[in-house]
């Protein structure tokens, strides 16, 4: 069993307000059973995973916010879609990594409500590309024409992680 501190249930609550700014948090160990919040703020995916490459920690968790764009004649829909993330550097030992896959349940069960997730190596496994195909794959019928990665640029997601 893992502690999740309160800090990150907040950030979590604040990504998932749409009055709130915050867009994206990113959390790692604090011990080998508590997991506290690293970093959150507004941007989007490139802010976040910037901050990955900054922190020393060799196991990570994050979450952004995607917003699907349906731009049809008349109409535009805006649809919020929260991406979950854990990633492991490669030279973690496995272990931790055992223990990691464990604790990222109980992380995902504590912040509920995101659209995918993904389990990463490397940070170019979660390219907007990538990000894309997996929401598409679980969208259904009615496919946006675009997305957000919370830099203001709505395309299609080509952009390979930094």
């Amino acid at each position: 069993m893992v502690k999740i501190t309160d800090d990150v249930l907040a950030a979590w609550d604040a990504i998932r307000d749409d009055a709130d700014t915050t867009r994206w948090m990113l959390c790692a160990y604090d011990d080998k059973k508590t997991i506290g919040l690293r970093a959150k703020g507004a941007g989007g995916r490139t802010a976040c995973l910037a901050k990955v490459n900054e922190a020393p920690a060799d196991i990570q968790f994050g979450a952004f916010v995607v917003t699907a764009i349906d731009d049809r004649a008349n109409t535009t829909s805006r649809r919020t879609k929260f991406v979950f993330f854990h990633y492991q550097a490669p030279d973690t030992p496995m272990m931790r990594r055992a223990a990691a896959g464990s604790h990222r349940t109980e992380l995902q069960n504590a912040c509920a409500g995101s659209h995918v997730q993904f389990q990463v190596d490397a940070l170019s496994e979660l390219s907007e590309a990538e990000i894309v195909a997996k929401l598409r794959r679980c969208g259904g019928a009615h496919q946006p024409t675009g997305f957000d990665f919370g830099e203001g640029d709505v395309g299609e997601g080509a952009a390979a992680a930094p």
